[in-house]
C-alpha cells in the first residue's frame, strides 16, 4: 500500500490524547518552545539543517508547530495532522531546510515533553511525536509528490 493510502487511516487510528494532556501541552507550550529552541540553535550542524535561513525562521516554525499541535491534541485531529505534515515538509524544504531538520526537531519536542509535561500526561503526547518520527520517510515521500494530501477531511 502506498504512503498516501496508508498514512491518513493509520493516523486516525492513533490513541486519543486525553483532554488533560492536551490542556497541559497548551499551558506549557511556551516553555516547551523555549526548550526546543535552546536545544536546536546551538547544534553545530544547524546551518545544514535550516539552510541559509536565519534562526528566526526556525523559531517561528516552533511557535507555529506548538499552536498547531495544541489544536491537534485538543481535537484529536490526527487525520488533519497526516494531511498537513507533508505540506509543512514541502514548504520548509522549498525554503532551504533539510529533510533531516524534521527528525531533529521532533526529537527535541519529545525531549521537551519528557522534561516539561507531567508523567501522568506525557505518554499520549509523546506517542504522537514518535509516530511522526517513525513516518518521517513517508512524510518526505508525500512532500515530494505533486499533489500533497489536502487539508480537507
Amino acid at each position: 500500500m502506498t504512503s498516501r493510502k496508508r498514512i491518513i487511516p493509520e493516523a486516525r487510528n492513533l490513541a486519543p490524547v486525553p483532554p488533560e494532556a492536551a490542556d497541559e501541552y497548551r499551558q506549557r507550550a511556551e516553555r516547551m518552545i523555549s526548550r526546543v529552541d535552546l536545544e536546536l540553535a546551538p547544534n553545530p550542524g544547524i546551518g545544514s539543517l535550516i539552510g541559509d535561513n536565519p534562526l528566526d525562521l526556525m523559531y517561528n516554525n516552533h511557535r507555529h508547530h506548538a499552536r498547531f499541535m495544541a489544536n491537534v491534541f485538543r481535537f484529536n485531529s490526527f487525520g488533519l495532522l497526516a494531511r498537513i505534515v507533508p505540506w509543512v515538509y514541502r514548504a520548509y524544504r522549498s525554503r532551504g531546510f533539510s529533510y533531516q531538520y524534521f527528525p531533529a526537531e521532533l526529537a527535541a519536542w519529545i525531549g521537551s515533553a519528557k522534561e516539561l509535561l507531567s508523567p501522568a500526561v506525557e505518554k499520549p503526547i509523546i506517542a504522537v511525536y514518535e509516530w511522526l518520527l517513525e513516518r518521517h520517510g513517508d512524510m518526505v515521500e508525500l512532500s515530494q509528490e505533486h499533489a500533497v494530501p489536502s487539508p480537507a477531511p
